[in-house]
Order: C-alpha cells, then sequence, then structure tokens
C-alpha cells in the first residue's frame, strides 16, 4: 500500500509540475530548450530555437561532408526567416499596421533586410555545398552566421 501511493503522489506531482510550456503555435516547448532566450516572448523562442537547431545541423553536415543534409537545413533557415518575418509583422497584431509608426516601419524594412541577408547567405552555402567542398561550405556557413544571425543580434539582442 505504501509503495503505491508514494507512486501516486509522484504522479501527481508529475502532473502538476509539469516542465512543458505551450506555445502560441500549439508546440510544446520545455523549459530546457526555453531556458536560453530570457526575457524573450514564446513565439520568438520557437523560432529562434528551430533557427538555432538548422544551424547545428549544418554544422553537423560539414563536419559529416553530408552536403545534401546542409542543403536542407539550409533550406530550413530561409524558410523559418521568411516565416518569422510573416508572422511578427504581417500576421501579428504587434507589428499590423493600423496607424503610422516610424518605429514599426523601420524595424519591419530593417528585418526584411536580415532576411534578404540570410536568403544571399543560404544560396552561397548551398552554393558551396553543391561543389562538396567542406572548406567552401564552412566558409559560406561562418558568412551566414556573421552576415545574418550576428548582425541581427548585435543591434537587437541588448
Amino acid at each position: 500500500m505504501g509503495l503505491v501511493s508514494f507512486f501516486g503522489i509522484v504522479g501527481m506531482l508529475n502532473f502538476a509540475i509539469s516542465n512543458h510550456t505551450f506555445g502560441s503555435e500549439g508546440q510544446i516547448i520545455t523549459h530546457e530548450q526555453a531556458g536560453k532566450h530570457e526575457g524573450v516572448n514564446l513565439p520568438v523562442k520557437t523560432f529562434t530555437r528551430e533557427l538555432e537547431h538548422a544551424v547545428n545541423n549544418i554544422l553537423d553536415g560539414i563536419l559529416e561532408g553530408d552536403f545534401d543534409y546542409i542543403k536542407q537545413e539550409a533550406d530550413h533557415i530561409a524558410e523559418k526567416s521568411k516565416s518569422m518575418f510573416i508572422s511578427f509583422f504581417e500576421n501579428s497584431n504587434r507589428f499590423r499596421k493600423v496607424e503610422e509608426n516610424p518605429e514599426r516601419d523601420i524595424l519591419k524594412k530593417d528585418f526584411a533586410n536580415y532576411v534578404e541577408e540570410i536568403n544571399k547567405q543560404v544560396a552561397s552555402l548551398k552554393k558551396a555545398a553543391d561543389s562538396q567542398d567542406s572548406d567552401q561550405a564552412l566558409s559560406a556557413f561562418t558568412g551566414l552566421l556573421k552576415n545574418g544571425c550576428i548582425n541581427c543580434h548585435a543591434k537587437y539582442r541588448k
């Protein structure tokens, strides 16, 4: 009886103290996954986690010489960046144009420029992957990180 009670209490605690948070897109995001981007809205965390995962996958592809995987994940980055732009500037009440808002318009234009740069860098990475040259792929990958990710984060992650 004592053992059954113990497992019953553990089960109830596990139910009451869940390690999951539900994102607005209906996805479950664990606290472990969401922990690094503190102070960032949950939908942004969802997008950044998916981008981070794709970046790590590209590095794995470079290290393993899997050029098809590199191209697949590069496409995922381009797709996610575009999706993020649409989600936050075209479908979001936060950024939707209801009235003139110069700050929002500047942010939208700036983010569109970063998405364009990401697409340019993704094309370069895919071209390098087509050549099946790991050094060239690594160079293109660092270009994507610097010109897309790092430049944006340096400006907006203060």
